[in-house]
Formats: structure tokens, sequence, C-alpha cells
């Protein structure tokens, strides 16, 4: 066989497999396009519904006790912990005692002071759900755990919740670089596009740790309490809901030393 042909075969078997590498890469970067997302429905006739994300608790040594204090401050009826509560949990299945530990580093483990949802981040950094909804009582609350996102109604909007992997799975990277890049909440609005919302519902993210509201396009992003790749916000994204009122959605700076 001449030298040239033999080349040019190992010049087409590179590229093969580099197609194979990338389209791989692209297949698995990208859950939606191979698994289905589970949500669970609540509805809320009125009160305050308190949302955070990326805490990583493992690896972020901060004094997390502020959050705790805010809720006992507020009155809030739902505490929603949005993913990357934990970082390096992800080949673990879940225990009841890991949350344990996250709310006595949010200082709400003695009695709960609202009901709480854990949402963990499906693809990285959480540990996994062999189930997708759990719940149990506890003192007249309830604490529920989700594999995938919430549904959340009032009067007069829907919110999407979910913590943002089932788009892009590499947050840090991807997602944070799309809405640096851009200077907009783009990987909001590409991750409503992912799970079908309309126009007029509102879809709330963490992951990409980047921190936003966007009023107009109804997309938001609660930010993060750790200093990696961008300095930790300390935001969360506040929803109150009372009958006969329009319910407000707004980003809020939790005081925290």
């Amino acid at each position: 066989m001449p030298i040239m042909k033999i080349k040019r075969i190992q010049i087409q078997i590179f590229l093969i497999i580099i197609f194979l590498i990338l389209g791989g890469f692209t297949f698995f970067s990208f859950p939606f396009l191979h698994d289905e997302i589970y949500f669970e429905n609540l509805f809320l006739d009125e009160g305050k519904v308190l949302i955070v994300s990326d805490l990583h608790l493992e690896s972020n040594p901060r004094d997390l006790t502020c959050i705790g204090d805010y809720l006992k401050e507020n009155d809030i009826s739902y505490f929603i912990i949005n993913g990357d509560l934990f970082d390096k949990m992800h080949n673990e299945a879940f225990k009841e005692e890991l949350l344990e530990e996250g709310k006595r580093r949010m200082a709400i483990e003695e009695n709960p002071l609202c009901n709480i949802i854990y949402i963990p981040a499906v693809y990285n950094h959480d540990p996994y759900l062999e189930t997708n909804y759990r719940q149990f009582q506890e003192n007249g609350y309830e604490t529920a755990f989700l594999k995938g996102g919430l549904k959340l109604k009032t009067e007069d909007n829907l919110f999407y919740i979910f913590h943002g992997d089932y788009a892009v799975s590499n947050g840090i990277v991807v997602a944070a670089l799309i809405n640096k890049i851009t200077s907009t909440l783009l990987f909001e609005d590409f991750a409503k596009w992912v799970v079908g919302a309309k126009k007029e519902d509102w879809v709330i993210l963490g992951h990409s740790h980047i921190p936003g509201i966007d009023y107009e396009r109804k997309v938001a992003n609660s930010g993060c309490w750790i200093n990696r790749i961008v300095s930790s916000t300390d935001t969360a994204v506040l929803i109150e809901s009372e009958k006969d009122s329009e319910t407000e959605i707004s980003l809020i700076e939790i005081p925290c030393e």
C-alpha cells in the first residue's frame, strides 16, 4: 500500500476519533439530550420562599450561621437549597444525616424554622437520590428531598426551580463562561428553553455561581457562597406571595461576616 494512502487513512481515523470524543463530550455535557427531569408541584397561597444554592460545604470554611439568622428573622415559609449543598459527595448515596450537617452549618439544626426543600445537583457535587421524591415531618414542618426540580405555583406565577446542571452539567466552566461573555443571563434563558417553560413563567437556577435577575425575560440565579472562579456573593432569591396581591421576586444579599 502506498505511503500517502496509509497517511490518508491514519488522518481519517484520527479525525473520526476526535469526532467521537467531541460528540461524546457534547452528549454527556448536556444531560437534557439523554435524561428526563422530574418536577414536583407545590402551590403557595401566601408566604415567603428563600432560595440559596452552591454552598459547597466540605470546601467552604466560612461561618454560614447568617443563613439561619435570616430564616429566623424574616418568617420564611419555605427554605429551598437549590443544589451544590455539598462539594465532593457525588458518588455517595444520600443519607438524612448529611442534610443534618448542612443544617448545623447554617444554624437551623435544633428546631426547624420553616419547611425545607433540598434539590441536589444530579450530575456533580451532591449525593445521589435513589428516588425522585422523599419527605418527612418534624415538629410540624416538612423536609423534602427532590431529584430534579420544583414547580412552585402562586396565584399569578409559575416558578421552575432547579439547579441548572440538567441543561449543562459543567456549570462553573461552561455556564459561568456563557454569562460572563454575554453579560446577560443567557445560560438561564437556555435552561428555560430546555425545560419547556413558557415566556410568562420564571426559571430560577444556581450552578453558574453568577447571581442575577431579569424581570423582562423572567430568569434568575441565586449566586454562590464560596470563592470559586467568582467571589462568593452571599445572595439568594426571595419570593413573596400574598393573597390578592402580585407575587414579588427579588435577588437579595444576606448579611454575613
